[in-house]
């Protein structure tokens, strides 16, 4: 992957991936194809060779002059009487189309994700997006996921972080068919009674999620505490630990040298910490964590955000047998696709 001017262009090992699944259109001799954030063409060459057989004409857009200039030039080169690009200097989010396409393919930016798949969707028969892999259960993209859901989800890539080279985000890509109808498949990973999609749901989840009793915590994650105010060293001023993810075990808390953190208890005035410092009703778990594990809070100790405090609400009683389910390879495996087997994104709350 490249960055220029604050834009991630997809990488050739992607391109190859994504390739594969270009639909056939095996009854079309003449296609109209959509790039909405060309960048510097990628995807072209896949497209030419993947059509060659056909009259297609390719309409590219970007929003950055001097690399659709480029894409231009380069491309420009590969017209012919069976291929035509029409290379337009816009922003898709603002441009008026006045044609639909049979083919839409698009690596947007990702800040401006939802905006792009929601008018992509009016715009294609076909259409493959890459998209930061969030897009799956985030609660800002759930009006999306809506939409989508009313069209045939042929298929999800899940790239992990396997999607751009040197950078650390979780990416997806979805194959759509705006042309059909969902598909029983697709209904059974979007259902309703799930908050978002679950890719990877299953029968065995499906016999762990009977056993459960959702929404029994509330969630407090303690964002406030700021590293100024902590010590590496315990003092008699700075005397209250404050926990972090490696600090808690299934088996109770351990102490790291060079690693555990001290506070005041001046310092955690105001902070959610300080709220739930002595309360014996809270349980707490780390976050980004594949081993996950939930034990009782001890009175007196602080955590800091990388830990979830899970307080249990009113007529709520949780015993040991719970918290060993916790930690035990069915509930793991629960969490696992729960998660939609995120690596970025695994937090118990």
């Amino acid at each position: 992957m490249k960055r220029e001017n604050d834009a991630y262009y997809t990488d050739d090992e992607l391109v190859e991936l994504i390739g594969q699944f270009f639909p056939n259109f095996k009854n079309q001799k003449s296609l109209r194809i959509l790039e909405p954030s060309v960048g510097t063409g990628q995807f072209l060459p896949k497209i030419l060779k993947k059509y060659s057989r056909r009259n297609i004409v390719v309409d590219a857009l970007d929003i950055d002059e001097k690399v659709l200039d480029n894409t231009k030039e380069f491309y420009d080169n590969f017209s012919s009487a069976h291929v035509k690009f029409n290379f337009i200097h816009d922003n898709f989010l603002t441009h008026n189309f006045r044609r639909k396409y049979d083919f839409l393919i698009c690596n947007p930016p990702f800040s401006f994700a939802q905006d792009f798949v929601e008018k992509c969707l009016t715009l294609a028969d076909k259409i493959i997006i890459i998209l930061p892999k969030n897009f799956l259960s985030s609660e800002k993209f759930r009006r999306t996921r809506e939409f989508i859901e009313q069209v045939r989800i042929e298929k999800i890539l899940d790239l992990r972080e396997c999607g751009f080279k040197d950078v650390k985000i979780e990416t997806i890509c979805l194959i759509l068919d705006t042309t059909k109808k969902p598909s029983t498949k697709q209904k059974y990973f979007t259902d309703s009674k799930f908050p978002y999609w679950l890719i990877y749901r299953d029968k065995e989840f499906d016999e762990t999620f009977k056993k459960l009793k959702l929404g029994i915590f509330n969630v407090y994650r303690d964002r406030d505490l700021k590293n100024e105010v902590l010590s590496n060293e315990k003092t008699d001023e700075k005397n209250i630990w404050v926990l972090r993810s490696r600090n808690v075990t299934k088996d109770g808390l351990k102490h790291i040298a060079g690693y555990d953190q001290y506070v005041s208890k001046k310092d955690l005035e105001g902070t959610k910490a300080m709220r739930f410092l002595n309360r014996d009703d809270v349980f707490i778990a780390p976050n980004l964590s594949s081993n996950i594990r939930v034990i009782r809070k001890p009175k007196n100790v602080a955590c800091n955000g990388s830990v979830a405090m899970l307080v249990q609400k009113p007529g709520v009683e949780i015993v040991d047998e719970d918290l060993e389910f916790f930690s035990s390879k069915e509930f793991q495996k629960f969490y696992d696709i729960a998660t939609n087997k995120s690596t970025r994104s695994k937090n118990i709350d």
